[in-house]
């Protein structure tokens, strides 16, 4: 099973891109993040792939985890901005 790289990955921004996506972004995901509790969490286990890819597992609330990314890929997709719609798969 391969481990998902975050909530929404988007990667369509080039590093140094003055912006980007991140002011259409902000308001929605600032009024998400108000809308709820704090979540508990954990690292668990960690790893690396090649010499360029550190990995850490999660542990905690992974149910409020799971609900917090929906809520975040929602925002994204309402904004039009395309993401790569992977599961999240904390390992």
């Amino acid at each position: 099973m391969e481990p998902d790289r975050g909530l929404a990955h988007h990667a369509g921004v080039p590093r140094g891109a003055p912006g980007g996506d991140r002011p259409l972004l902000r308001p929605p995901l600032a009024e998400l993040a108000a809308e709820r509790e704090p979540l508990e969490l954990a690292l668990r286990g960690g790893g690396h792939f090649d010499d360029r890819v550190l990995w850490s597992g999660i542990d905690g609330d992974l149910d409020g985890l799971q609900a917090l990314a929906a809520g975040v890929r929602a925002v994204v997709k309402e904004c039009g901005i395309p993401f790569e719609d992977r599961p999240l798969r904390p390992i």
